[in-house]
């Protein structure tokens, strides 16, 4: 049986809701990078809070191109199941689906409050800048590809998030 778009892009979004960390990668003229990072999915969006010092931070200025993994955990090559994506990085703001993603983040990552820094889910956002020295970004896919061995070796596929 042979899957439809609307298949593949559901397993892409299973893989994405069931994971936790995205891997970043950027580079400088002389150097790549990748940095793996907490975040959310909303509407397509992953948002995340990193130091705005960091080095795929600052690779990311200016609009450049940023790739983006984020796969499961596999134990052989047919296991491998994941998404690539390329995109940018921009700082979130504080509109409504960053907002929505904010409170998404804290109770994903309930440790945020653990740390005895975040008293309520809807803590300010500033509060969390100054007590971590993050600011809140989000990697915005331009192009986004579903990749899963188990359908067949090199399975890759455009899909819509």
């Amino acid at each position: 049986m042979e899957n439809t778009s609307y298949e593949i892009s559901k397993k892409a979004l299973e893989v994405l809701h069931s994971q936790h960390i995205i891997t970043l990668a950027t580079s400088d003229e002389k150097r790549a990078w990748a940095s793996p990072l907490y975040y959310v999915l909303k509407s397509g969006i992953f948002y995340f809070f990193s130091n705005p010092e960091s080095r795929h931070i600052v690779n990311s200025l200016g609009g450049k191109i940023v790739a983006g993994s984020v796969h499961e955990p596999s134990s052989g090559w047919a296991d491998i199941r994941g998404v690539q994506m390329e995109g940018h990085i921009e700082e979130a703001g504080f509109d409504m689906g960053s907002t929505t993603a904010y409170a998404l983040y804290l109770s994903r990552f309930s440790f945020i409050r653990d740390m005895g820094k975040v008293i309520s889910p809807m803590s300010t956002f500033a509060a969390i800048e100054a007590s971590f020295k993050v600011k809140w970004y989000k990697y915005v896919p331009t192009r986004v590809y579903y990749l899963d061995n188990s359908i067949r070796f090199g399975y890759r596929e455009e899909v819509d998030l």
